[in-house]
């Protein structure tokens, strides 16, 4: 399984998406530092890049089960590495929590439509063993993340962002190894929680 493109893709995918939060936590009092922002404000960094989760995920279901998950999940991580990365060059913090909520956008999608390429891509035996490589893979990234992190903001507080980038390469590769899937019809929202609801 774990030659396979589609676990690895998996995999990858999984790690790129765990920067969201893992690699900017550490930073939070440099940036706090660098932005001169009161303690109660600082935490926005998290909390903006976690609430486009809530507030598009049916929305991302929807569109991903329209025009398929590659149509979706490409687009998705190149706005998170581009928007994560262009992060490094925000000139105020308000600046910084617009850019933090576009990364949220395609994090979000992203963190979404990884699980269910498990179900769309594996056979029911094998779902177990490629989520449990999943997990492995998200833990690989919270134990090598934060030193990373923790080594470049000595340089600067701009450059952990710069490793958001990495997700533009994942999108090329996992453009190449999703197939494009099948368009199904519109579906409005009600229609979508009636599905999913069973």
């Amino acid at each position: 399984l774990l030659r396979s493109p589609n676990t690895q893709l998996v995999c990858v995918v999984t790690m790129t998406i765990m920067l969201g939060g893992t690699l900017i936590s550490p930073i939070l009092p440099t940036l706090q530092l660098a932005f001169d922002v009161p303690t109660a404000s600082i935490g926005l960094v998290l909390t903006v890049f976690s609430l486009p989760g809530l507030l598009f995920a049916p929305l991302i279901g929807i569109y991903a089960d329209r025009y398929g998950r590659r149509a979706v999940i490409v687009p998705m991580l190149l706005l998170y590495g581009l928007a994560g990365g262009l992060t490094s060059l925000a000139a105020d913090f308000e600046t910084l929590l617009v850019m933090r909520f576009l990364a949220g956008i395609g994090g979000s999608a992203v963190s979404f439509l990884t699980i269910t390429l498990v179900g769309d891509l594996f056979e029911r035996q094998h779902r177990a063993a490629v989520l449990g490589f999943r997990i492995a893979a998200g833990q690989s990234a919270s134990l090598i993340l934060p030193p990373m992190a923790g080594a470049l903001v000595v340089i600067g507080w701009q450059f952990p962002f710069l490793i958001y980038f990495l997700a533009v390469p994942v999108g090329i590769f996992t453009l190449f190894v999703l197939e494009a899937g099948e368009k199904r019809p519109a579906q409005t929202l009600g229609e979508y929680f009636r599905a999913v609801g069973g």
